[in-house]
């Protein structure tokens, strides 16, 4: 059987110097006719002046009388009080819940690394028992789209993180694939949460990770293009990570009322269909009041910063294999 690449996902990326020069040179021509003002300003003080002078140079007898201003009198221990500027007016809190609850069941996790070190975590989805795997990561999308969770092949594959997210979860979209398996397995029964009735009783579902056990709520789900904006990635949370999440949250075939927040830490699962410019996708965001946070390796570096050096050294190395 072919198996097709999957379609690079777009990636949002830093500004490029050429953009900061081009930003700066906008400033300057933006700034030109304030500088002009500037100029005309100076010029006609400039008039003033030397006409103020040339009437204290002509005598009194040429009809013009030049008289002492009134001082006006002052004591020094007065001061003027410098009016306080206004205070922005402080942002209203952003709600939010929090939804406890006890995991599903406890992970050995010295079990799971004995059996691969790549595992990172657990999945269990509430009232879809039979999606409940191990999450694998290598920092890339292929190995695991045909490997199983013990490193051998097999076409089904394992479910997987997206290579350029970071194994703590903790950026602000992760994403989940999984083979939309005929015989249910992987995510081949993920489609079957598209149920209003079924997302009314069961909203929720699990990751279970070494450093803590998080409950996430589902706030969208709906079948996408291959190449939708649903595949970005944000390095950092904000007003437009929020912004992106909202456009979900609208787009789902299933209403919900779940709040969204610029701090949300959510989590996108996502399957192939039988159409193959076509996907389907589940949204969830943190619940929990025990989140995910940036872990740190042993050499001190974080996850995030680990990943990012060892993909550099990666480009420079492929790089320099073409030069040669």
């Amino acid at each position: 059987m072919k198996i097709q690449k999957r379609i690079q996902k777009p990636i949002q990326k830093p500004i490029r110097k050429a953009a900061v020069r081009k930003l700066a040179a906008l400033f300057v021509r933006a700034a030109g006719p304030m500088l002009q003002v500037r100029a005309i300003t100076r010029a006609i003080a400039l008039v003033l002046s030397l006409h103020l002078a040339v009437a204290l140079a002509v005598p009194a007898s040429a009809g013009i009388v030049v008289r002492d201003l009134p001082k006006k009198e002052t004591n020094p221990t007065d001061t003027e009080a410098a009016p306080f500027p206004t205070p922005l007016p402080a942002l209203p809190p952003e709600p939010d819940i929090i939804e406890d609850a006890e995991p599903p069941f406890e992970v050995d996790w010295d079990e799971m690394r004995a059996i691969n070190e790549d595992i990172i975590g657990y999945l269990y989805i509430d009232g879809m028992t039979n999606i409940s795997y191990p999450i694998l990561y290598s920092g890339e999308d292929d190995f695991y789209l045909h490997h199983n969770m013990y490193g051998e092949e097999e076409y089904a594959g394992s479910i997987f993180l997206e290579g350029l997210n970071t194994p703590d979860f903790a950026d602000p979209n992760s994403i989940l694939y999984g083979h939309n398996m005929a015989n249910a397995s992987m995510f081949g029964s993920l489609k079957y949460m598209n149920s209003q009735e079924l997302y009314d009783r069961h909203p929720y579902f699990w990751i279970m990770t070494p450093e803590g056990n998080y409950r996430y709520k589902i706030f969208s789900m709906f079948y996408t293009s291959v190449d939708s904006d649903v595949y970005l990635l944000y390095e950092y949370n904000g007003p437009a990570f929020k912004r992106w999440e909202e456009e979900w949250q609208a787009a789902s075939e299933v209403k919900n009322t779940v709040p969204l927040t610029t701090k949300d830490k959510t989590v996108c699962m996502t399957t192939c269909t039988s159409d193959a410019s076509k996907r389907f996708v589940v949204f969830g965001k943190c619940v929990s009041s025990e989140k995910p946070v940036r872990a740190k390796g042993p050499d001190g570096l974080t996850l995030k910063s680990r990943v990012q050096q060892l993909r550099a050294e990666a480009e420079a190395k492929d790089e320099a294999e073409e030069v040669m």
